[in-house]
């Protein structure tokens, strides 16, 4: 059983979950998305090629896969050892990713 579904009982009762849009902002980030405005600039893309809307890595596998990329060894070895498993849902993948990064936030 992943640490994910243990910790889901010792989380504390006022406040369980970050927002979805939190995760979706925190994950952006930690890859090097940064906000324009009402826009979102894509890490090693040019001024004029921004997205209205960030991947949906919550839902996302593919988008999930891409963040991935930015662990280094040691944290991505971390995620998968201590978080991940062959058929987690990009959901799980998406808080596994914030929590190896130190990032899960139960305040947003």
């Amino acid at each position: 059983m992943s640490k994910l579904l243990e910790h889901s009982s010792s989380r504390p009762q006022r406040r369980t979950e970050m927002t979805p849009e939190a995760q979706r902002i925190a994950i952006a980030e930690a890859c090097g998305w940064k906000p324009k405005g009402h826009y979102w600039k894509r890490p090693q893309h040019k001024t004029g090629d921004a997205l209205r809307m960030l991947p949906d890595f919550l839902n996302d596998l593919n988008a999930m896969h891409e963040a991935e990329k930015v662990l280094k060894d040691e944290q991505l070895s971390e995620y998968i050892e201590q978080w991940i498993e062959w058929n987690s849902t990009a959901a799980l993948r998406a808080e596994a990713f914030l929590r190896t990064l130190n990032l899960w936030d139960y305040t947003k």
